[in-house]
């Protein structure tokens, strides 16, 4: 039986809540790059003796649908108001590898999911892993999630070397419901605005850039409005002016 479920895969350890199911034609596989989730405790007494990592295999073929603001069914899609179409073309077979650390104890969860394949990532529920370098997937990000004015999401990394070396800080807050929203002269209902927010620091020169994101979901629909701005540039706006979604 088919069941939504999100990526956090973490989850897993504590029970298993999908049933397993298949589909008929999966394109290829694509293998997850392992991630590693760590909490750091502070031990000023004594030094904790390594463990052992612990692998778990998830046997059970999950097919994980989108939420109903993304609504990335195969065959649905979406034009916006400066030329783009985004899609969602297949379902694929995505192996996943989750590592996560507790004190000096590692636990690995391997297993392999069904997805939804769109032209700017794999997406399972409100979640979004973009293809990496290597030609495996990136670590799932959230798209949506949380309550009202929280910041459901949020990311530290490194960047640079030498004088160009610094930091930045990605997060994703889920700022305003709205009942209603027009955008190109159509109505759209159930509207979530979600803020993504991403700021550089650089070493040796201060602050960096700011950039600024504003998406609107609208629901069983996607997202029908973007704006994005930093703080050299002026805004950018685009807006959905038509939209298919498949069956499902």
């Amino acid at each position: 039986m088919l069941k939504r479920n999100s990526i956090f895969l973490f989850i897993l350890l504590v029970s298993h809540l999908c049933t397993s199911c298949s589909k008929d034609e999966i394109v290829q596989n694509v293998v997850v790059d392992e991630v590693e989730d760590t909490t750091a405790i502070e031990d000023t007494t004594a030094i904790l003796e390594p463990c052992d990592t612990i692998f778990i295999q998830n046997f059970s073929l999950d097919t994980i649908f989108p939420s109903d603001y993304l609504m990335t069914y195969p065959g649905s899609w979406w034009k916006y108001s400066d030329g783009a179409t985004d899609s969602c073309f297949d379902w694929q077979e995505v192996a996943i590898s989750n590592s996560v650390s507790i004190e000096n104890c590692v636990t690995t969860i391997n297993g392999n999911q069904i997805l939804p394949r769109t032209n700017y990532g794999y997406i399972s529920f409100q979640s979004i892993l973009h293809p990496s370098s290597n030609g495996g997937l990136s670590a799932a990000n959230l798209l949506l999630g949380g309550n009202v004015h929280e910041i459901f999401f949020s990311r530290h990394y490194l960047i640079g070397q030498g004088n160009e070396a610094g930091y930045g800080d990605i997060s994703y807050e889920y700022t305003e419901f709205l009942s209603s929203m027009e955008v190109s002269n159509i109505t759209y209902h159930n509207v979530i605005q979600i803020t993504k927010k991403e700021e550089k620091y650089f070493y040796h020169i201060g602050t960096g850039p700011i950039y600024t994101w504003t998406n609107y979901y609208a629901k069983y629909v996607g997202l029908i409005k973007s704006t994005y701005q930093d703080n050299n540039n002026p805004i950018f706006v685009r807006d959905l002016l038509e939209y298919h979604i498949e069956h499902y």
